[in-house]
């Protein structure tokens, strides 16, 4: 069974970068999901940016830019995966 631990929401973005908006530390490797109604994606991060700067972790509270591996749409809910 796989379940997860919401990170935050996407708060814009276009067809490949989303900005998210996080509620939980993050960090480049997580495997996360990102869905809605529209969007069913599950992928690992391969970079984190904050402020236009490749980051190793991101904190709770920041907005931080992630590599989306198909489109992405706004308010779309973003968790980490976690196995067991």
């Amino acid at each position: 069974m796989i379940g997860g631990e919401t990170l935050g929401a996407l708060k814009g973005g276009n067809v490949r970068r989303a900005l998210a908006s996080l509620r939980r530390v993050a960090r480049p490797c997580d495997a996360t999901r990102i869905a809605s109604l529209m969007t069913e994606l599950a992928q690992a991060v391969e970079s984190l940016q904050l402020d236009h700067e490749a980051a190793m972790r991101a904190t709770r509270g920041a907005e931080v830019a992630v590599k989306a591996g198909e489109p992405v749409h706004r308010c779309d809910q973003v968790s980490r995966i976690r196995d067991g």
